[in-house]
């Protein structure tokens, strides 16, 4: 579909989708190949590595000049879990709109990571093999966005994200409390600075896919 558009010279600014799409790798994937902003729900138990996690390789054994290929040697936790290591302070209480009941707001927190799995992995590996290049192992990053609302014990949502635009989507639960919806909200530099934390945003270290 969005290949379609594309040939009519539309281009959507952003795709937004739930949990049934946010799943899918290879979705995900295609979309950041593209070039196409997209901030997609996933639930809980979808996992990913930190940001800062390193693969490694192991020693070279042998007279055969390869190199081994580096690997996350600790397996990913789950987004759940990243997410329980934000501290109260990591949230930021955003108001996005006026409700028929009042404001429409929430906490939430952001934190680069780089979603694991093979879905993930394996047409990085394929990719590479066809080439003949070697692959440093390191996945491809984006941001995991958390909502913890102020009566909660814990985060009650997560989405991933590859946007760096200024508009988010958020999930308006107050009005469509069965189905929930995203709702759009315009963003100035300093909301991102806020809910982003100053001075945390760092820039994709590999392009999605990226190989060498």
């Amino acid at each position: 579909m969005l290949d379609t558009l594309a040939g009519w010279g539309m281009r959507p600014p952003v795709v937004v989708a739930d949990a049934a799409y946010g799943t899918n790798a290879h979705l995900r994937a295609g979309l950041a190949e593209r070039g196409t902003d997209y901030i997609l729900a996933v639930p809980a138990d979808v996992t990913a590595h930190p940001f800062d996690a390193q693969p490694t390789a192991p020693d070279r054994k042998g007279l055969v000049d390869c190199r081994p290929q580096p690997r996350y040697r600790h397996p990913a936790p789950s987004v759940a879990a990243l997410a329980a290591s934000l501290g109260q302070e990591a949230f930021t209480s955003l108001t996005w709109r006026q409700g028929s009941r009042g404001e429409l707001r929430s906490r939430f927190a952001a934190m680069r990571v780089r979603p694991a799995g093979n879905a993930v992995e394996r047409p990085i590996r394929a990719a590479a093999s066809a080439e003949q290049v070697w692959w440093n192992g390191i996945l491809p990053d984006c941001w995991l966005l958390v909502e913890r609302p102020e009566e909660a014990e814990a985060p009650t949502d997560y989405w991933l994200s590859n946007l760096l635009a200024a508009h988010l989507f958020w999930r308006d639960r107050s009005r469509y409390p069965a189905r929930g919806r995203l709702c759009r909200r315009a963003w100035s530099d300093r909301d991102r600075e806020e809910l982003l934390g100053r001075g945390s945003s760092r820039s994709r270290t590999q392009p999605p896919h990226a190989v060498g």
